[in-house]
C-alpha cells in the first residue's frame, strides 16, 4: 500500500489517486502508521472544499 506523510499536500494526494488508480493512501509519521484516506473520502472533502468556497464567493 501507498504512504505518506500527515504533511502530504491536496495537489500531491489527488495525483496520487489519479495516476495510480489506487483507493486507499496509508499516512503514516516516522515510519508508524497513523490512519489511511480512501478515494471516496478524499473525493467527498474535495467537493465539500468547493461548495465552501463557492459559498463564501457569493
Amino acid at each position: 500500500m501507498l504512504q505518506v506523510g500527515p504533511e502530504c499536500p491536496v495537489s500531491r494526494m489527488l495525483y496520487l489517486f489519479k495516476s495510480l488508480g489506487v483507493r486507499h493512501i496509508m499516512v503514516c509519521r516516522r515510519s508508524r502508521f497513523v490512519g489511511y484516506i480512501s478515494k471516496k473520502d478524499f473525493v467527498k472533502f474535495l467537493r465539500e472544499a468547493e461548495r465552501e468556497e463557492q459559498l463564501r464567493n457569493m
